[in-house]
């Protein structure tokens, strides 16, 4: 003998284990990404070293992604060290272009003979 009570009864208990399960819930507004420029370097943090302009870039499109590439140079009077010092950021549509744009970095670098 069947018992439609008991279906009735689990579905209440539902509905008090789940009470907003059918409703739904507004999203928070996204957090605005920083300005790309204030996430490298600034060049008093760099002594001896100093920014190329001719060769520091800064590109925003419209789609929201963007890049920004600085050249620091060293200066005659430093210490020794590297020539050059290169920083670049980038604002990416998704994790995977993030992780798919840094191998291809990586690669390029590793092809050219950089290493660390």
């Amino acid at each position: 003998m069947r018992r439609p009570w008991a279906v009735l009864v689990i579905g209440w208990l539902l509905s008090m284990a789940f009470p907003f399960a059918g409703t739904t819930v507004a999203a928070q507004a996204p957090i605005g990404f920083p300005d790309l420029r204030s996430l490298v370097l600034p060049a008093s943090e760099l002594p001896g070293y100093s920014i190329d302009p001719t060769r520091t870039t800064h590109q925003e499109r419209p789609d929201g992604r963007g890049t920004h590439d600085v050249v620091y140079v060293r200066d005659a009077s430093a210490p020794p060290g590297p020539t050059e010092i290169r920083m670049a950021v980038a604002r990416t549509a998704s994790g995977l272009e993030s992780m798919q744009s840094l191998a291809a970095t990586r690669e390029a670098l590793l092809g050219a003979s950089w290493s660390s």
